[in-house]
């Protein structure tokens, strides 16, 4: 684990302050925001990975882009216990 005097001396916390800046929804930004930085070489690699992929698919392959959508946390967890949604929020 990284020392908060590291963390605090590149500005950390400013850093993802910006970072969440591009955050669509609030749960993301406050997710953003109370991220820990990874401390091991194959968890830093496997997230590359990911990101690179996400980019292809974005990026690459036009698949659009990233547009505004309401927190659906709440209908997924009716899902989750075995509740149905309705057409508006389909």
């Amino acid at each position: 684990m990284i020392s908060q005097k590291v963390l605090k001396a590149i500005e950390y916390d400013k850093i993802m302050r910006a970072v969440s800046e591009f955050a669509v929804l609030n749960q993301t930004k406050e997710n953003i925001n109370s991220f820990a930085p990874l401390t091991t070489l194959s968890d830093v690699e496997n997230l590359m990975k990911k990101t690179g992929e996400a980019y292809k698919c974005l990026y690459t392959h036009s698949t659009g882009g990233i547009y505004y959508f309401d927190d659906v946390s709440d209908q997924l967890r009716r899902v989750d216990i075995g509740g149905a949604l309705t057409c508006l929020e389909l």
